[in-house]
């Protein structure tokens, strides 16, 4: 199952990061910094801010891409927001950061949030670059870069609470972002793989009648017992398509009264990437 998406807070919903910034546990990373920003405490990393200002804050945020571009990360499951991410304008690049709630990390959240924020800032935004600083003592944090195609350009120093330290500055561009996602793409295009596919995942499946229906222009089907259509998009244009369908019901569902039966998701990162 697809375990977060990401979407622009509304104004209403500041207090989430309000709480994630004074969270001690989730800024801990943040501390020992020389930072002239109002409210940050040097020695926990947090942030404290009044009402007043985050709401200055979201109004200098919101609304400017793809200068700049904030959004919180949703959990599927629960429609709970559970961490940030951000892109932003600097020179010739764009600065990045995520920030994932302490008590949510460990789970594959950051993964999912990272492939996320590339996807909106590369094909939804036509952004050159994306880079980021990590230090070189969080170890999760690089593998995660590296683990989603970003590439290690070089060490710069940090002063952290009075000592120099080395950070390693990461980056992706879009070009490298395209060349990651095609590659690591396979479409399911016959029964033989089709079924390979979902006997992987359902193994309930092994003694029932799969059929093929390849009458379609987007998508490759494959029918079970005339009780089950599993959809296969032939094609990256196609993948698109259903994810919007996804993202829609999602949407949908966190604003109507009444409650629109979910299309069930699996992301299989061997053989294929495919939407059920």
């Amino acid at each position: 199952m697809k375990k977060i998406y990401l979407k622009v807070p509304k104004i209403d919903e500041l207090y989430y990061r309000k709480e994630w910034l004074k969270d001690e546990k989730t800024m801990s990373y943040n501390a020992g910094y020389d930072m002239d920003l109002k409210g940050y405490d040097k020695e926990t990393g947090v942030i404290l801010k009044s009402d007043e200002e985050m709401i200055t804050w979201y109004k200098n945020w919101i609304g400017h891409e793809p200068t700049k571009y904030f959004a919180y990360i949703y959990e599927c499951s629960t429609g709970i927001p559970i961490g940030e991410v951000y892109f932003y304008k600097s020179e010739l690049e764009y600065k990045m950061g995520i920030l994932i709630k302490n008590e949510y990390r460990g789970k594959g959240y950051s993964k999912d949030a990272l492939i996320a924020l590339m996807k909106i800032a590369f094909e939804k935004y036509d952004i050159s670059k994306l880079t980021d600083i990590v230090s070189s003592d969080r170890s999760s944090a690089i593998k995660l870069f590296q683990n989603c195609g970003f590439v290690y350009k070089e060490e710069v120093e940090e002063t952290v609470f009075g000592e120099k330290k080395l950070a390693k500055k990461f980056t992706i561009t879009k070009e490298e972002y395209l060349n990651n996602r095609n590659q690591n793409m396979k479409f399911v295009n016959n029964l033989e793989l089709g079924k390979k596919v979902i006997l992987e995942k359902y193994p309930k499946f092994a003694t029932s009648h799969f059929e093929a229906d390849d009458s379609g222009w987007t998508n490759f089907v494959i029918k079970i017992d005339g009780k089950y259509i599993f959809r296969f998009p032939k094609d990256y244009e196609a993948y698109r398509v259903i994810e919007m369908e996804y993202d829609i019901l999602n949407e949908l569902n966190s604003k109507l009264p009444y409650y629109i039966k979910d299309v069930s998701y699996t992301h299989l990162t061997m053989p294929t990437n495919s939407r059920v």
